[in-house]
């Protein structure tokens, strides 16, 4: 974790670890995107210069989870897909 100021009231958010990073990229083209997303989120809650952050971060979240859903072999979970859907 790098040594980031966090806003006022607000912990340091963590970063995605290596572990975290290579599962991802090992996944191909969906998983690289949802590593992107997921990277994406976090600049947003750690930055400024964004009106309404966190629904930024919500988005790119959910993006990230729906890329992570539709890769081959993904376990049909009950529940999970509308759980993405309501980030």
């Amino acid at each position: 974790m790098s040594d980031e100021v966090a806003p006022a009231g607000a912990s340091v958010l963590p970063e995605v670890d290596d572990v975290l990073a290579d599962a991802l990229t090992a996944q191909g083209e969906a998983g690289v995107r949802a590593l992107g997303l997921l990277r994406d989120a976090h600049r947003v809650l750690a930055g400024a210069g964004f009106v309404r952050p966190a629904e930024v971060a919500a988005a790119c979240v959910r993006s990230a989870a729906d890329a992570l859903l539709g890769l081959p072999g993904a376990p049909v979970t009950v529940g999970l897909k509308p759980a993405a859907e309501g980030l």
